[in-house]
């Protein structure tokens, strides 16, 4: 758990430096604007030596140099070495190293930090306000990181105070209209204005954690990030389809208008080939099951003794999920039975994994730690060095997607949204695979052809294995 002085210590302290660049959000005409932080590369240390260009009239005299005692012949393969284009400054006559470009990145997030009113328990840090935290405190080392390896940003940090009114009035400054990528905000509120901006002025937009489809239309600048559920239901079903052997899908639910909207989407799945990943799979029998506690006999006449018996449950009702791998469970022995969830499932305390394992349990997980990978032991280590407790699933995503984005501006530029597939998708707790993205799109019926907007499709399949540990399957 976070220590409790950490995110007062970043609201008295270290916001109020990071919004004093931004005149409008102290609400003085006073205040000098600082400068935005400027995240460049280490350069080189220069040597003593002036270099003289060739076209340059003016005469160095050389340093005298000592002849060795010992003179030794040349090797007999000498290795090249590559060396980095260089500029000339013709004003001093030495060759500087090519500086990279900087990219303008504008990060907008509900910090609140003007609404925070410390208690004496220094506990009072609004939710809203801890998720921007920490969200952020991931992407701090993802700069670091970026900086490194010599990728240039300039960073502008914003302060939404989740609200679309603010949010709106940030836009108004003139840098934002020359700003390369703006990454947040957060909720769907404040979205809408900063989509809609960022369409007019052709500036792409990156939404970290909402997976609506709702907040903007024919829009190719906005990216969510996060995928949606319905991407996550046919991530199951191309993971299925693509196996081998004779299956079906029992798609379950309860009689809820969510879960059986969920639950035919896979008949969708099955008859249309609506995603350009499902097109090369063959189809999969679907039937589905609305469950209202039935008897084990009812269940059994779903399921077959000849096939592959894929239980896709589309709901998030904690009783229903108890009562149905109870049920199923006593079934194992007698048919091959796959289950299949939804990715709240690992929050649910009336889960028994037990059963879980038994039934060979498959969720789909946009988020995934995987605690042998030396990348995520890094990060973690790096992170409680820096913060003094251990990162959450927040600060994660947010170095996650910050080091995509960077390597994707080195990759690509400023246009990177043009060419997202060449940009390497490789994350640590996912991948980032865009594609376009149309409103209704996984309907059956749909028959759009404009995308709305880019959504990352890739969605981690996590087994949950006899021996209790959970491992990606479709990697």
């Amino acid at each position: 758990m976070r220590a409790k002085s950490l995110l007062p210590f970043l609201f008295m302290v270290v916001l109020p430096l990071f919004f004093a660049q931004t005149a409008c959000l102290s609400g003085s005409k006073n205040v000098q604007k600082k400068q935005p932080i400027i995240l460049k590369p280490d350069l080189p240390s220069s040597n003593n030596s002036t270099v003289t260009p060739s076209n340059s009239g003016t005469t160095v005299p050389p340093k005298p140099v000592s002849p060795p005692v010992n003179k030794l012949p040349p090797p007999e393969n000498p290795v090249k070495v590559h060396k980095e284009p260089a500029t000339i400054d013709t004003t001093a006559g030495r060759l500087l190293p090519k500086m990279p470009p900087v990219y303008s990145v504008a990060v907008m997030l509900p910090f609140g930090a003007r609404n925070y009113q410390p208690n004496a328990a220094m506990d009072s840090v609004p939710e809203n306000s801890n998720l921007a935290l920490e969200f952020y405190e991931g992407m701090l080392l993802a700069f670091d990181k970026l900086k490194l390896e010599g990728i240039s940003l300039n960073v502008k940090v914003l302060d939404t105070e989740n609200s679309p009114e603010v949010a709106a009035r940030l836009l108004q400054s003139p840098e934002m209209q020359a700003t390369d990528v703006i990454v947040g905000p957060i909720y769907n509120k404040e979205l809408k204005p900063v989509a809609a901006f960022a369409q007019q002025y052709k500036i792409p937009i990156i939404a970290p954690l909402s997976p609506s489809g709702s907040v903007t239309r024919q829009n190719p600048y906005y990216l969510v990030a996060n995928p949606s559920i319905e991407a996550q239901c046919a991530a199951i079903y191309h993971y299925i389809a693509s196996g081998y052997g004779k299956k079906r899908i029992i798609a379950v639910c309860a009689n809820k208008p969510n879960e059986t909207a969920l639950a035919d989407l896979f008949f969708g799945f099955s008859g249309n080939a609506v995603l350009p990943e499902t097109g090369a799979t063959p189809p999969v029998m679907v039937n589905k099951l609305i469950y209202t506690f039935q008897n084990s006999a009812a269940l059994e006449s779903y399921l077959s003794d000849t096939e592959d018996n894929m239980v896709v449950v589309t709901s998030f009702d904690p009783l229903l999920i108890h009562d149905l791998t109870s049920k199923l469970n006593q079934l194992r022995n007698k048919y091959r039975i796959t289950l299949f969830g939804m990715p709240n499932w690992l929050n649910l305390e009336t889960i028994d994994f037990g059963y879980m394992a038994n039934l060979n349990l498959h969720l789909p997980l946009p988020f995934f730690q995987n605690k042998l990978n030396p990348a995520n032991t890094e990060f973690k280590r790096n992170y409680f060095y820096a913060f003094q407790t251990q990162p959450s699933e927040y600060a994660c995503r947010g170095y996650d997607l910050m080091l995509w984005l960077g390597h994707a501006l080195q990759k690509n530029g400023k246009n990177f949204v043009q060419n997202l597939h060449e940009a390497n998708p490789a994350g640590i707790y996912t991948n980032f695979v865009f594609e376009p993205t149309m409103a209704g799109q996984y309907s059956a019926t749909s028959k759009l052809t404009v995308p709305d907007y880019l959504e990352n499709r890739y969605v981690n399949i996590v087994h949950y294995r006899s021996d209790y540990i959970f491992e990606v399957v479709n990697k």
